[in-house]
């Protein structure tokens, strides 16, 4: 195996066909190329479609008020439906419902203010369930609690990125005063640093507070809660819409009056979705691999055509048959494994360079491929190229020692 006038003799004949097996070399580490960056950016897929419920729980669903579309009582279509206080504590004593949430946002981003500082972001009015609800980790200081609702606390939770802009990177803005739209708000938590960028980027306050300082409206534009083991939007559909449609006066049947979003179902959907784009990519690389392991297997009959007489000279002179396979066998070694090892570093020097330089969005971040799962590749590959060497080596073995001599 380590003879070193083997391998000598293995690179002599690989040089003696350089286009040969040039092409044959590109075949392989295109393959291993393509499997490589097909999982990296199948992985950013599945992490930025996961990523999309980091902002709400699963078992979360998402009233949204929208227009009526029919007619209900002599009423006409085209009428806004806005929730209330009252359908949030209602709604609250359902069967099913554990934790439920109000959220209203300004129609424009205020100005906000520290100092000197003053930039523009979103302003939320929510409760304290809230952190459930939308999956908001709180990393310094806490989060709203019903004595901030109660009390009509003038205080605020920051968004990451909001926290960095105005106090700087790694900074406690715990116990700090700003102002949105110059009303002072003293800062109670910050929320982590990963998650929905929409998070990061938007201010927190208790819903009360948001209607007495900022906004008297008191309609409520929309209501998340979660639901009870057992319990989902199927089987809580009859009862919130037929509430809904009682207080505000619209047929439970319009599917334009309200707006839902349910997490379990959307939740079920990207999974299938993702099980199709890993099958997709399982299909094509291992294609794109097989057919590299074919061309291998084509070089090799190609190359024992070529090389009948050398061959039969090898058997003239006393090469056994295992040594006319293994010397086809390595040869085949040689190609797969080398064109295959720069296949693999190239695709992984191009996932780790769209990492580097976050090239990403919403729907596609942080690609990467586990490197286990790229040297088993490599390792499937180097046997399949062995596997197709075989045949040719077969066929090696099988020529008779007059007939390859007698060859031109």
């Amino acid at each position: 195996m380590w003879d070193l006038d083997r391998w000598q003799e293995i690179g002599h004949s690989l040089r003696s066909y350089p286009l040969r097996t040039t092409l044959t070399a590109c075949g392989v580490a295109w393959g291993i190329f393509l499997l490589v960056v097909l999982l990296g950016v199948g992985k950013g897929l599945e992490q930025g479609l996961t990523g999309l419920f980091k902002n709400s729980a699963d078992n979360s669903v998402w009233l949204e008020g929208q227009t009526t579309s029919a007619t209900y009582d002599g009423l006409p279509p085209g009428r806004p439906i806005r929730f209330s206080a009252e359908d949030v504590e209602r709604l609250a004593s359902v069967p099913g419902i554990v934790a439920i949430t109000p959220e209203v946002t300004l129609g424009r981003q205020p100005s906000i203010r520290y100092g000197n500082v003053v930039r523009t972001f979103g302003v939320n009015g929510v409760g304290p369930s809230y952190t459930d609800i939308g999956r908001l980790v709180i990393r310094q200081g806490r989060f709203l609690n019903p004595l901030d609702i109660t009390n009509v606390r003038r205080v605020a939770v920051l968004g990451a990125r909001v926290s960095e802009v105005l106090f700087g990177r790694d900074v406690n803005p715990v116990g700090e005063i700003i102002e949105i739209s110059g009303v002072p708000f003293r800062v109670i938590g910050r929320s982590v640093h990963t998650g929905h960028e929409p998070q990061q980027r938007t201010i927190y306050i208790p819903v009360t507070t948001y209607h007495e300082a900022l906004d008297s409206n008191p309609r409520i534009p929309a209501i998340g809660f979660m639901t009870a083991s057992g319990y989902g939007w199927d089987n809580l559909q009859v009862p919130v819409l037929r509430y809904l449609a009682r207080e505000h006066l619209f047929d439970p049947s319009d599917v334009g009056a309200v707006a839902v979003w349910d997490g379990n179902a959307q939740y079920r959907q990207v999974q299938l979705l993702l099980l199709g784009v890993r099958t997709f990519i399982i299909v094509v690389g291992l294609g794109t691999l097989a057919a590299g392991c074919i061309g291998v297997s084509n070089i090799m009959l190609a190359a024992v055509r070529e090389r009948t007489r050398e061959i039969g000279i090898r058997k003239a002179i006393g090469a056994t048959p295992a040594a006319i396979v293994v010397m086809i066998l390595q040869e085949a070694f040689v190609i797969t494994t080398a064109s295959g090892a720069v296949g693999l570093g190239a695709g992984l020097s191009l996932i780790y360079f769209i990492r580097e330089h976050e090239i990403e969005t919403e729907y596609f971040r942080n690609p990467h491929v586990d490197l286990p799962i790229s040297l088993g590749a490599l390792g499937v590959l180097i046997v399949a190229g062995l596997v197709a060497g075989y045949l040719p080596a077969r066929q090696a073995v099988q020529i008779k020692t007059i007939e390859a001599l007698r060859h031109e």
